[in-house]
């Protein structure tokens, strides 16, 4: 296996317990959709959710995979935006930042100019 796999299946599997999480705590998530200024949060989530199950699955399944991780990539840093919105203007991860997300975006970014047709 390709080291330029390795990310791309790492890149679509991340977006799977980030996915199940989003629901297993769904107050938390609509919540945190409304501090980040989303209007209809709960439709919104689905709607997020949908883009991460198809991304994943096309990561995953090597499926127009640059085009897959351009959408993964803006996806992530509309979250990151999100995240800095919602949680106040902290950087960490573990403070509600962004850096998480720009990072995994920064990789799909990697995967889409590695795999590009």
């Amino acid at each position: 296996m390709e080291p330029a796999d390795i990310l791309r299946l790492a890149c679509g599997l991340f977006f799977l317990p980030h996915l199940v999480l989003k629901f297993v705590f769904l107050s938390d998530t609509v919540a945190f959709f409304r501090r980040a200024g989303f209007r209809y949060p709960k439709p919104t989530i689905y709607l997020d959710a949908t883009v991460e199950i198809v991304v994943a699955a096309m990561l995953i399944g090597k499926i127009y995979v640059a085009y897959a991780a351009c959408v993964a990539a803006t996806h992530l840093l509309v979250a990151a935006g999100a995240a800095w919105r919602a949680n106040g203007h902290t950087w960490r991860w573990n403070r509600g930042g962004p850096d998480y997300p720009i990072f995994w975006a920064i990789m799909c970014l990697l995967v889409a100019k590695s795999s590009w047709p």
